[in-house]
């Protein structure tokens, strides 16, 4: 049962490494810290095509897919089919949604100008 619950893991690992990327590593904090959050309906479809891509790869003891049992005589790709599905599709939808495949560059700051906590040297 563990392990069947572990298939979530590759596609939210996908959709975290890519908005990583897209963002080059570079966090906003006023973003993080404000109190209006974006929905993320992007992340999580692409956790549930992911998660959705990786069922017939699955072969665990509650269920065995279709493409386990038949074409890879009981072997399980399905952690590596669902990160590859999961970060093509959240890459995907972010692409139409802003039409560049990284975001732009973050405006130069320190993050405590951003928070208002510099002090005076």
């Amino acid at each position: 049962m563990l392990l069947f619950i572990t298939y979530w893991v590759p596609p939210f690992a996908a959709v975290q490494m890519v908005d990583w990327w897209r963002k080059r590593g570079n966090m906003d904090v006023r973003q993080v810290l404000s109190t209006s959050l974006k929905p993320g309906w992007e992340a999580l479809v692409a956790l549930l095509v992911g998660f959705a891509a990786a069922t017939p790869f699955m072969d665990t003891s509650l269920y065995v897919g279709y493409a386990s049992s038949h074409w890879l005589q009981g072997g399980d790709i399905a952690f590596a089919v669902g990160f590859v599905v999961g970060a093509l599709v959240y890459g995907g939808i972010r692409w139409v949604e802003t039409g560049s495949v990284r975001d732009p560059e973050p405006a130069a700051g320190r993050p405590e100008a951003v928070l208002g906590t510099a002090t005076a040297d």
